[in-house]
């Protein structure tokens, strides 16, 4: 069985992610492997296999961590 997931971005891109289950459980020491990337204002679908998690994780822009960074900074001087 397969599910299609839709992502659709706003500002910022967001990283899709797969995890392998076993018995509907995360399997112990395996790791995220990355499905692809959806820029900013796109649209993007991927596919979720039985026996498959999919974690949507909305990434922050270059510029945008950059000006967090200077904040803190800023703040600690």
């Amino acid at each position: 069985m397969t599910t299609t997931v839709t992502v659709t971005t706003g500002d910022h891109p967001a990283a899709v992610l797969a995890f392998p289950l076993k018995d509907g459980e995360p399997v112990g020491g395996e790791a995220y492997s990355q499905l692809g990337v959806v820029e900013p204002q796109s649209t993007g679908e991927f596919a979720a296999h039985s026996g498959q998690d999919i974690l949507v994780r909305e990434e922050a822009l270059p510029e945008a961590a950059a000006e967090v960074d200077t904040a803190r900074e800023e703040e600690a001087a």
